[in-house]
């Protein structure tokens, strides 16, 4: 298939085979004909045999799959996000504590607006990898609930703990329930743990 002459010559080839000229470094673009297709192009100086730069060296090498790959990945990932954002905003309307946690327990995966408060954190927290028992290090005095889950939830796929008396950090002790699943892993992802709290 010819290239589209008058496009790469004015907007990209000229400009870009100056500077490997000057500079003597060869360089790599990618570039699209005006009837759409997509070329990478690579500029090298032109060595003669007595080692002088006599020019430059132009090749085009077809890229569309690659390109049309890009671009379903990209689509992929913006309805990914947009999933995400959505499924967000309805775990921050939830009125009760809620985080998911790894299958292990240990780390925050994502929690909601309201667990952030009821932890006492601050609003613009990032607590994504950050260990679950540190997370409640603020609200919770003695209560190792990570080995609890862990025991809790072995085996089963819904899981619902004795009321545990929790120190807030306001100094009020209150009595929680705290009821969590598991959620099941799948090909791409681990298994994870979401667990929620309630006023007994």
């Amino acid at each position: 298939d010819a290239v589209e002459p008058r496009w790469m010559l004015q907007e990209v080839m000229i400009p870009a085979l100056e500077q490997v000229l000057k500079d003597l470094v060869p360089q790599e673009a990618e570039v699209q004909t005006n009837d759409g297709k997509w070329f990478k192009m690579r500029i090298m100086p032109y060595r003669t045999i007595d080692n002088r730069i006599d020019g430059g060296v132009l090749t085009f090498t077809r890229i569309e799959e690659q390109k049309h790959a890009q671009a379903v990945l990209q689509k992929a990932n913006t309805k990914l996000e947009e999933a995400w954002r959505v499924v967000r905003s309805v775990f921050d309307l939830n009125p009760q504590p809620m985080i998911v946690l790894d299958s292990k327990g240990e780390q925050a995966i994502i929690a909601n607006s309201s667990f952030i408060q009821f932890a006492g954190l601050k609003p613009d927290v990032t607590i994504e990898g950050v260990p679950f028992n540190e997370l409640l290090t603020s609200p919770v005095q003695g209560a190792d609930l990570q080995k609890t889950i862990q025991s809790a939830q072995k085996g089963r796929g819904v899981f619902a703990l004795d009321p545990i008396e929790l120190d807030i950090a306001s100094n009020n002790k209150t009595k929680v329930k705290v009821k969590g699943m598991t959620i099941p892993a799948t090909e791409n992802e681990p298994a994870k743990i979401l667990m929620y709290f309630q006023d007994e």
